[in-house]
């Protein structure tokens, strides 16, 4: 029996700049402010860093989830209107994500405060290479 743990790891901090990761998991959520979102969870192979992104899917807002679907592969048509897709058509892709890691600072049950640094993807582009994980 094969089992797929992919996507189960924790995020390490990447460099940063542009890294080729997988997309293991898509699905679709709500924000805090009600707006429809993509949550995106991608793998780095070499670390094996598994990181969580959200990407607003409202017209207006949805800059990034534009980068993030261009980047699986999704052609824009003369209306500016993306067809077809869907979180599974997303998943197994090898996309870029441009890293700027930011500041996390979050407090343990037993009261001690952690602070480190933490990976934020602010853009997708197309991979030139595949990531194999």
């Amino acid at each position: 029996m094969d089992y797929d743990l992919s996507g189960e790891g924790r995020s390490v901090l990447l460099p940063d700049g542009w890294n080729v990761v997988r997309v293991v998991d898509v699905s679709v959520g709500e924000s805090k402010s009600g707006n429809e979102m993509y949550i995106i969870v991608t793998e780095e192979p070499t670390s094996g860093s598994v990181d969580k992104t959200y990407a607003i899917t409202t017209k207006g807002k949805a800059w990034f989830f534009r980068s993030f679907v261009a980047a699986c592969g999704f052609v824009e048509d003369e209306n500016g209107i993306y067809k077809d897709v869907t979180p599974e058509a997303c998943i197994g892709m090898s996309v870029e994500a441009q890293n700027k890691a930011e500041p996390n600072e979050f407090t343990r049950r037993d009261g001690e405060v952690v602070k480190e640094m933490r990976n934020k993807f602010v853009l997708f582009r197309p991979a030139m290479e595949k990531a194999t994980l």
